[in-house]
C-alpha cells in the first residue's frame, strides 16, 4: 500500500465481494469491519461498496450500482507527476555505476543537475551525466 500511495494513487472504488459465503448474521459487521479497514487506508475520499450475489437479482442490481459508480467518477490527478518529470523508458546498458535508458521523457523538464530515482534497482539516487535528444 505505501508503494501504490508513493506512486499516486487514482481514483479508487473498493468492493466487498463475496458476502454470500458468510452466515446473514455476519454481514454488518463484516462490511463496517472492511469499510473501515478501507478508510484507514484510503481515506474516505473514495467510495466504499459491497456485492452480494445470493440471488441473480441482488448481483445484478449490486452490479448495476456499482458500474453506476464507475460511470460518475472522475479520475484524480496524481500529484507528483504535475511537478516532476518522469520516463517511460527501458534500460539498454547497465554497469556497476552507469546506467543508459532509452525512452520519452514525460511530465515537466529533467534537470541534469538533479539526482534520479531508478525504480528496481538498489541505489538510492543516480546523477545524470548526459541527456541527449534522439
Amino acid at each position: 500500500m505505501h508503494l501504490l500511495r508513493s506512486q499516486g494513487i487514482p481514483t479508487i472504488v473498493g468492493v466487498l465481494q463475496h458476502l454470500e459465503h458468510i452466515s446473514s448474521s455476519k454481514h454488518s459487521y463484516v462490511k463496517k469491519l472492511f469499510e473501515r479497514i478501507f478508510v484507514s487506508e484510503f481515506t474516505s475520499k473514495y467510495k466504499f461498496m459491497h456485492m452480494n450475489a445470493s440471488t441473480e437479482q441482488q448481483a445484478a442490481t449490486d452490479a448495476s450500482a456499482l458500474l453506476r459508480q464507475i460511470a460518475v467518477t472522475f479520475p484524480d490527478t496524481v500529484s507528483w507527476k504535475e511537478n516532476r518529470s518522469y520516463m517511460l523508458g527501458e534500460v539498454s546498458h547497465v554497469r556497476e555505476d552507469e546506467v543508459h535508458f532509452k525512452g520519452y521523457i514525460r511530465g515537466n523538464f529533467l534537470n541534469a543537475k538533479r539526482l534520479i530515482h531508478v525504480t528496481g534497482l538498489t541505489k538510492i539516487g543516480w546523477k545524470v551525466k548526459r541527456i541527449e535528444i534522439a
